[in-house]
């Protein structure tokens, strides 16, 4: 991750993965989502992406025994695009079982939770991968430059 411009939120917020939990990472993303100049809806939008990722972790990925569940997220402005980098130590997906199981409501297919297809909603690049001991979830979408004022 670059070093965050000077009127930057904080680019990392580390927390355990546990519901009573989400609140300071709804607020880091709410945070990053305004100064990324998103309106509202779109603020609203990009946080119960991220909560929904959160979630997912919390009731999926990590089934450890000792309930230990850190969570790294980091969040960064850059090429035109708001992106969050989501660490985790538990059960991940790949992206090709991510792709499987976001199916879409309307499909009749579904696999997943519909929280999977509210995450591929919000943000058109979302990745998954394996990264030493642990897994990374990158998720982004496009904002408006603020210095040459277009996408």
């Amino acid at each position: 991750m670059s070093t965050p411009a000077p009127d930057s939120p904080p680019s990392r917020i580390d927390f355990e993965c546990l519901p009573q939990s989400f609140c300071s990472g709804r607020e880091f993303v709410e945070a990053w989502a305004r100064h990324a100049g998103l309106d509202d809806g779109e603020t609203g939008l990009v946080v119960l992406g991220c909560d929904e990722v959160l979630s997912n972790l919390s009731r999926h990925a990590y089934r450890k025994p000792d309930g230990a569940c850190p969570v790294s997220l980091q969040a960064r402005l850059g090429d035109g695009r708001l992106w969050f980098r989501i660490v985790h130590c538990g059960e991940g997906l790949t992206d090709a079982e991510y792709e499987k199981f976001r199916k879409p409501p309307s499909c009749g297919e579904r696999v997943g939770g519909l929280g999977l297809h509210v995450i591929g909603q919000v943000f058109d690049r979302v990745s998954h991968r394996r990264e030493g001991d642990g897994w990374v979830i990158e998720l982004s979408r496009p904002v408006v430059d603020r210095t040459s004022g277009g996408r």
